[in-house]
């Protein structure tokens, strides 16, 4: 595993529970960066999401799946 890879995931999982924020999957989770760089590792470009789901965010699909990524992302910030 690449240094950044797990420094990355790492991350993410310190500051989000380790499961897809659109669908709860927790055995096979993913982090996706919300900015697309991904050497920008800070805990608010990080997030969880299942290998469907982070194709989704890839794909034509992204509609479908961003506006929950965002509600999430929105309560988190409330909640801090």
């Amino acid at each position: 595993m690449r240094e950044n890879s797990k420094n990355y995931r790492t991350i993410c999982f310190a500051n989000h529970e380790k499961k897809c924020i659109v669908c709860g999957e927790t055995k096979i989770v993913e982090v996706h960066h919300l900015n697309e760089n991904r050497k920008d590792n800070s805990p608010d470009n990080l997030v969880p999401v299942c290998p469907t789901h982070h194709q989704y965010i890839h794909s034509r699909y992204k509609n479908l799946v961003m506006p929950i990524i965002e509600l999430y992302l929105a309560n988190k910030s409330n909640r801090e």
